[in-house]
């Protein structure tokens, strides 16, 4: 079963901010002011300003924000706890590999920021953590879950469709890095 889960980064809560400790500021300049004003007048609205002719508006950072250099990290630390809470130990040679034992049968749980593979001989226990992954992280979106014997993920196509097998093929991938590439020149 591979999984997209959505809106990761908004899901991720910013540490609680200790008094006389520093805080994360983001400064909004020109068109996202306005649109803060707009949906939140109350908060927002006493607190801009004008520079060089442009509105901005300050903001304490309470979520993790895209583009931020801890998000991943705290991203990653949420989502390993939230693992750990269901059994999975995760692989000390590799921070984005988890297993656990479901079934009597090894349950592995494989990540790359939001984009997530589970993998269980028993079909009903990656349905289950699909279920699972949807009560942890479908709050603002639908976790898109796809559970077949063939999977698209990071680029890769992994294909289960041979018992005991797995065939690995990239090069959709490399075609489409190649075309990326060609259409710059």
């Amino acid at each position: 079963m591979c999984a997209d889960l959505p809106n990761a980064f908004v899901q991720t809560e910013w540490p609680k901010v200790k008094e006389g400790k520093e805080r994360v500021v983001m400064k909004f300049t020109g068109v996202p002011v306005d649109m803060l004003v707009q949906l939140n007048p109350q908060p927002h609205e006493p607190c801009v300003v004008c520079e060089k002719n442009c509105k901005v508006s300050c903001i304490q950072v309470l979520r993790a924000v895209c583009g931020m250099l801890q998000l991943s990290l705290l991203w990653h630390k949420k989502l390993r706890k939230d693992l750990e809470e269901q059994g999975f130990e995760f692989n000390p040679h590799d921070p984005c590999v988890a297993n656990r034992v479901k079934k009597d049968k090894q349950h592995t749980v494989v990540f790359h920021v939001d984009d997530l593979k589970s993998s269980h001989v028993n079909s009903k226990v990656n349905d289950e953590f699909a279920k699972w992954s949807e009560s942890k992280c479908g709050e603002h979106s639908k976790v898109k879950a796809h559970c077949s014997k063939v999977h698209d993920y990071l680029g890769m196509t992994f294909n289960y469709s041979k018992k005991g097998k797995v065939k690995v093929d990239i090069t959709s991938h490399v075609e489409d890095t190649l075309n990326e590439f060609l259409k710059k020149l």
